[in-house]
């Protein structure tokens, strides 16, 4: 049996040039521009190995799409595509097992060997995954699915009182779970989703997942960048970006963020913590309204507005800010120029 490779990728032209690249490795291959696409295709084919791009225009993040493609593919390997190699993105990768990282641009002969490096690596079990148990339902039979069901004696389940229009109640042993079928194609799966985490099904970047729905109308284009040293508030700023469907970037550094803005055109609000160093902050203010006039730069201070007094800023922000203040941000036009 052939190798079988998943690639998730927006962007038409770098998929059609994996394609071209990997032609020679004699994979099978599956090629997805959006997650719903992926997802289902992980369902039906069971990837050996995932290749998807970090920052994927009017859809969840990369990240959060291969949670769910390792939660249904216990045995996959995945390799992180990202021409963003910032500090937060790595540390965030550390995470996983199984994972490995590839920066653009890269040429044909560094993507092979990186290919051929992750064929020799053993898999490391990773618990690091959405924890949803999932069944395959054939002809009123019941096979596990993922590492998830096989904890499960779900040969006492009563198929009659699941189906694919709503989430059930089910207590299976001493753990009572919520249950659903979900249909691709014309395969059927049983999703287990233990109590514990029933606020899952109510997050919008696991809906396509979990309710088989994917209400994009609410997605903005328009990513923002959040530039703090502080671990915490960028943490808080890309969790509550991710929950609200709005692409965040975060950098460590000044230096960092700037080389994120020379990449993304997308950018269209910059929030930088007034507590670096003036001439640092100058050269960030400068750099955009020389590239871009349409960014409006935030300035976040933790005490008075005095520490943002000198700046060209847009617009001052209080710390700790909330979710709230962020959409407010994420949402509203720069009203004027500079």
């Amino acid at each position: 049996m052939p190798t079988k490779a998943l690639i998730l990728d927006d962007c038409p032209r770098f998929i059609d040039e994996l394609k071209r690249s990997l032609k020679v490795k004699g994979y099978q291959l599956f090629t997805c521009s959006n997650s719903s696409q992926a997802i289902e295709t992980a369902f039906l084919e069971k990837p050996d190995i995932f290749i998807c791009d970090w920052q994927l225009q009017k859809d969840i993040s990369g990240i959060v799409v291969t949670e769910i493609i390792k939660c249904i593919c216990d045995n996959v390997k995945v390799l992180f595509i990202s021409g963003f190699n910032s500090f937060d993105l790595r540390q965030h990768l550390k995470n996983f097992n199984n994972l490995y990282f590839l920066e653009k641009p890269f040429s044909k002969k560094q993507l092979l060997d990186k290919i051929e490096t992750i064929e020799q690596m053993k898999l490391v079990s990773d618990d690091h995954i959405t924890p949803v148990a999932i069944l395959e339902l054939d002809k009123n039979k019941l096979t596990a699915f993922n590492k998830f069901a096989k904890r499960l004696e779900f040969q006492k389940i009563d198929l009659d009182k699941i189906d694919n229009s709503h989430w059930q109640k089910l207590n299976l042993g001493t753990i009572s779970y919520l249950c659903r079928i979900r249909e691709i194609s014309s395969k059927k799966f049983i999703l287990m989703l233990d109590l514990r985490n029933e606020m899952l099904v109510k997050d919008p970047r696991y809906a396509f997942f979990l309710n088989n729905t994917l209400d994009d109308s609410n997605t903005s284009t328009n990513c923002m960048l959040v530039i703090d040293e502080h671990e915490g508030i960028r943490s808080l700023a890309s969790e509550i970006m991710l929950e609200n469907k709005i692409f965040c970037h975060t950098a460590i550094s000044v230096e960092e963020g700037i080389n994120i803005l020379d990449k993304d055109r997308t950018i269209r609000t910059v929030v930088v913590d007034s507590n670096f160093n003036e001439n640092i902050i100058n050269k960030l203010i400068k750099t955009v309204r020389k590239t871009n006039q349409k960014i409006r730069i935030v300035g976040a201070c933790a005490s008075s507005s005095a520490q943002t007094e000198g700046y060209k800023f847009d617009e001052v922000l209080r710390k700790p800010f909330n979710a709230q203040d962020l959409i407010h941000l994420s949402h509203k036009e720069k009203s004027h120029e500079h």
